[in-house]
């Protein structure tokens, strides 16, 4: 897989989605969907804003703008980040652990890999349930022409967060599961 998502294509990232590779999964994908909610969000707030005749509140329009392109990068991160912590996870397990010396160390390396692995998601799920926010707050500002697209991003925001909420106790579930090995 690339650096990052955002190197690939739409279509590569589907691809690889739908690949045997383990990542990217859940965790990236919820996040990368909640940028595109965000930057529909974006795209509803540009079109309100210049609309000719707009009287509404253009300072609540502008910061609500502001924030969701500030959460559409933030998630945009967390998707390459969640990438990497499930990688460390996936290099930690595979640590020898012939003697007990390098079982405390792969099991540290595991334990801290899923910390991130827990901390990525977490989160990403507090950003993208942000958004919805925004959301909420934008509906008395958009032309009803553009509630559909609006209620698409709240939507898809609201997936994410159940596909972020998912990974993270999956995450939390599997490094109880790693304690009561050791």
């Amino acid at each position: 897989m690339k650096p990052s998502v955002w190197e690939s294509t739409l279509e590569q990232f589907r691809d690889q989605v739908a690949g045997r590779q383990p990542v990217p999964a859940s965790g990236c994908v919820s996040a990368v969907s909640a940028t595109l909610a965000l930057n529909l969000l974006v795209k509803v707030l540009e079109i309100t804003q210049h609309k000719k005749g707009f009287a509404g509140e253009i300072e609540k329009l502008r910061a609500l703008l502001e924030g969701a392109k500030t959460l559409s990068a933030k998630l945009a991160r967390y998707a390459d980040e969640d990438v990497v912590a499930f990688n460390a996870y996936l290099n930690s397990v595979r640590l020898p652990e012939s003697n007990d010396q390098e079982r405390t160390k792969r099991k540290r390396a595991m334990a801290a890999a899923l910390q991130q692995a827990i901390s990525v998601p977490f989160e990403a799920a507090r950003s993208a349930a942000s958004g919805t926010e925004l959301c909420a707050d934008a509906i008395g500002l958009v032309p009803k022409s553009l509630i559909a697209d609006l209620g698409a991003a709240v939507t898809l925001l609201a997936g994410a967060v159940r596909g972020l909420k998912v990974s993270t106790e999956s995450n939390i579930r599997q490094l109880a599961d790693d304690q009561e090995h050791y």
